[in-house]
């Protein structure tokens, strides 16, 4: 075995091993650039997301309590406008038993008196009159309620008591009840003659259904 000679100076040798050493160094110096780049540029978009998804948190926050507001004041508009419909409503029942008066006293003879006007269900029975008593005494009834506390235009009817001079006033007013239709079915119930004032009169209830 023949012997070997190393015949590189030592000083040069260990030049090239600081070489290697600083090409490895740097080599991975530009890697853990690299990394550091790419790391830098995914944090920047995340930065850049997260930033986009704080704006549209805060304008939704913003949206939120726009859409608050512009429920209570839809609140606000929806109770005025049940009270305006519970006006109306109101307004609208007085309004309607109105008319029912007005084709009631349209339809009365003048030999007939009405003593009273009951709404269905809100009266059963009518009383009998006592002698001598004037329709001024006792008004118009027809917009009571009945005993359960129903508003009057749940009532399915009138009943309608007066006194007349003869049974032949009695049928006209009936009949001219019977033409105005707008109160339904007129039903004569009783007649009843009986004094009044210095004379006779008769007393008779009708019954509208509607």
């Amino acid at each position: 075995m023949s012997p070997r000679l190393n015949l590189i100076p030592p000083a040069y040798r260990q030049a090239c091993r600081r070489r290697k050493r600083v090409r490895r160094l740097v080599v991975a110096a530009a890697v853990l650039v690299a990394v550091q780049v790419v790391l830098g540029g995914s944090l920047s978009h995340v930065a850049a997301d997260t930033r986009e998804a704080r704006r549209r948190i805060s304008m939704l926050r913003q949206d939120q309590l726009q859409l608050q507001e512009r429920l209570a004041r839809l609140a606000s508009q929806e109770s005025r406008l049940d009270r305006e419909a519970v006006l109306l409503r109101q307004l609208t029942r007085k309004h309607r038993w109105s008319e029912v008066l007005d084709l009631v006293n349209g339809a009365l003879p003048e030999t007939v008196m009405l003593t009273r006007v009951e709404s269905i269900p809100a009266v059963g029975k009518m009383p009998a009159e006592s002698p001598g008593e004037r329709s001024a005494a006792r008004p118009f009834a027809a917009g009571r309620t009945g005993p359960a506390g129903e508003p009057p235009d749940t009532a399915t009817g009138l009943l309608i008591g007066g006194l007349a001079v003869d049974h032949e006033s009695v049928a006209l007013f009936l009949r001219q009840l019977k033409l105005r239709g707008s109160l339904g079915t007129c039903t004569l119930e009783s007649t009843q003659r009986r004094p009044f004032l210095s004379g006779q009169a008769v007393s008779f209830t009708i019954r509208t259904q509607w």
